[in-house]
């Protein structure tokens, strides 16, 4: 904290969303940016901390009319750069997101139900909205990533320290290890015949062996520019 501080390190984006959100800072302000005419928005889609301490969600529901919109539009396209898992990756996999928001509320709340694997569950309208977000990516024209090569190694050494710290059971491993497999197998397949094999859309994935330190997201199409999300 103390070498953010001076300055030393800096700000992670995610640091600076939690920071922001905690104090109700608007950093448009902060920046001195007035905006544009015709600028678009944007909403952060970090699992937000709320104030009693417990996570809010909802955001998963309320995105999918606007990705509804958006996978009609013409050239439509998603990529990114990114140091870890995205959730757009994770979400048929039932123990693999659940572990993500695990660990983004063990370090983020003091609620007791995020203090072990085990407690931390997902709300059933989540889920469905998780499946539902899934399903219309795949519709997506174009789907577009560059991962650090290290984004597999990080997640499973993220699992070992929860498990070396007993917050994580033998079982509930065993059912993340089928789920990085599971993974595997369809991102083989994709890759193989770059397409998503449900619906035919272009799919491309890259490992760069060049360290990426944060991840950016962006859709975009021929009526629209770029929109960082």
């Amino acid at each position: 904290v103390y070498r953010r501080l001076r300055g030393d390190v800096k700000f992670t984006a995610d640091e600076i969303g939690v920071i922001a959100h905690r104090y109700k800072i608007s950093l448009d302000n902060i920046l001195g940016y007035s905006g544009v005419a015709n600028s678009i928005k944007m909403r952060s889609e970090l699992p937000i901390i709320k104030t009693d301490g417990s996570l809010s969600l909802n955001y998963v529901v309320e995105r999918l009319p606007m990705l509804e919109k958006f996978i009609s539009t013409p050239g439509c396209q998603i990529g990114g750069i990114v140091n870890a898992l995205p959730r757009v990756f994770t979400n048929e996999y039932p123990g693999l997101m659940r572990f993500m928001l695990f660990k983004w509320a063990h370090y983020g709340s003091d609620k007791a139900q995020y203090r072990n694997f085990e407690t931390t569950l997902i709300p059933d309208n989540i889920k469905a909205a998780s499946l539902a977000e899934n399903k219309m990516i795949k519709q997506i024209e174009n789907t577009f990533f560059i991962w650090n090569e290290r984004v597999l190694h990080n997640t499973v050494a993220d699992i070992k320290y929860f498990q070396s710290i007993e917050l994580i059971k033998p079982e509930d491993i065993q059912r993340l290890k089928e789920n990085l497999v599971d993974m595997l197998d369809y991102f083989y397949i994709c890759t193989k015949h770059s397409a998503f094999p449900e619906t035919g859309k272009k799919f491309s994935l890259y490992l760069s062996s060049i360290n990426i330190d944060s991840s950016i997201l962006y859709t975009m199409s021929e009526n629209k520019p770029g929109i960082l999300i």
